[in-house]
């Protein structure tokens, strides 16, 4: 073969996959510009455009959004502290407080630590939660060391099996705090003064996940997943921030009635109270919070 000949020889063919139609349209589209943070090692990208509003923000209205998860439970160790509540509550009060931080760092930077931070607290503070909804009568030891290794062995298979196990094991959890929280509340005698708590607790949490977040994973890709329809309209409707709401208050109303509940039985004559919280919370509206010793006899 002459000089002439070789430099003229085509190119091997290599093969070319063609994407999928609708990663071709969300996932190669969905960093708007370099952010600071880099790409993406998340396992998981939510649909909202990267770096739409900063360069320093990966997901902006999903990390905002975050930061009422952290003032609700920053409200509630307030109330730890003034009426001195037992450490379950401060327990599960901490647990939605580092919810928040991770939040707001999983999607303020879409990275993997940030995911962690995120989704590992979220699967401890549902098991803190179960516990708090099961002693509301009486406390059980046996049961705190029993959910501790229970939560250890969630944690090992989050580690090794990854987003769809945490969804799985963390819905189970929820859906176990939310029945036993009933269950035991339709029994008390004062089922009348927590129904409206009991309820709301468990249908903003679980109406948030079925109306906001199992849409934005079924109509738009999550990194990980292809959507059953591909709706390109739901990446302008934010479904993951107004879910971070959900998560702020359904907790919250959840940890109110399990407190009302569990000072009844210690004789300690709850009332909710509407307050407003501190200023430098951001929380431009009265929250309830449970008062002690400050009712009569009912």
């Amino acid at each position: 073969m002459t000089l002439h000949e070789h430099a003229h020889t085509p190119p091997a063919p290599q093969l070319i996959v063609a994407p999928e139609p609708w990663a071709a349209d969300w996932l190669d589209g969905r960093t708007v510009r370099p952010g600071y943070w880099g790409a993406p090692t998340a396992n998981t990208d939510w649909c909202e455009p990267n770096y739409l509003w900063s360069p320093y923000v990966a997901e902006f209205w999903n990390a905002l959004s975050s930061v009422p998860i952290c003032t609700f439970a920053l409200h509630g160790l307030g109330q730890c502290w003034a009426q001195r509540l037992e450490a379950k509550f401060w327990l599960a009060y901490l647990g939605v407080f580092t919810i928040g931080l991770g939040s707001v760092a999983f999607h303020g930077t879409l990275l993997r630590w940030g995911q962690v931070l995120d989704e590992v607290p979220m699967l401890w503070a549902s098991l803190t939660f179960l516990y708090v909804g099961m002693t509301m009568d009486v406390p059980r030891p046996a049961l705190a060391a029993g959910l501790a290794v229970w939560g250890g062995l969630v944690t090992y298979i989050y580690f090794r099996a990854g987003f769809d196990a945490f969804i799985a094991l963390y819905a189970v959890t929820v859906a176990a705090v939310i029945l036993n929280g009933v269950r035991t509340s339709v029994r008390s005698e004062i089922w009348p003064v927590l129904r409206g708590w009991a309820l709301a607790a468990g249908g903003i949490y679980a109406g948030g996940f079925f109306t906001l977040w199992l849409p934005e994973v079924l109509l738009c890709p999550t990194g990980s997943h292809a959507p059953l329809v591909t709706v390109a309209w739901t990446r302008h409707l934010n479904l993951h921030a107004w879910f971070h709401l959900t998560s702020s208050v359904g907790p919250y109303c959840f940890l109110c009635f399990t407190t009302y509940h569990r000072y009844h039985n210690l004789r300690r004559r709850p009332v909710f109270v509407w307050d407003r919280p501190h200023p430098l919370l951001l929380l431009p509206m009265r929250v309830p919070r449970v008062a002690l010793d400050a009712a009569s006899d009912r």
